[in-house]
């Protein structure tokens, strides 16, 4: 399975609150990471419970925080808890590969 360097793994089947037609517009990102400064979709449970900008993830990648689109909320996720960030592959230019604190 090829990778790409923001650690992005090809989509794969899932319904997005309902919806095949958004799935299958964006990528699951497993290294949290690799996208901060980038627009992601916090999906639970194949439903999406934000939309916001990646502020900060930890070095191991498995807690970031999202800020918001509308509110500018901060929400805590973890992939303990099931999150899951997934992108439009045309936010993967406005990620900071490499960036993490």
């Amino acid at each position: 399975m090829r990778r790409s360097p923001f650690g992005v793994k090809p989509k794969f089947s899932v319904r997005v609150n309902g919806s095949e037609a958004l799935a299958a517009r964006l990528v699951r990102v497993e290294d949290w990471g690799s996208i901060l400064g980038g627009d992601a979709y916090v999906i639970q449970r194949g439903l999406v419970i934000q939309q916001g900008m990646v502020e900060t993830a930890t070095a191991d990648g498995s807690i970031a925080w999202v800020v918001s689109s509308g509110a500018g909320d901060r929400q805590l996720v973890e992939k303990a808890e099931d999150h899951e960030l997934w992108i439009a592959p045309n936010h993967l230019q406005d990620a900071q590969p490499g960036s993490t604190p």
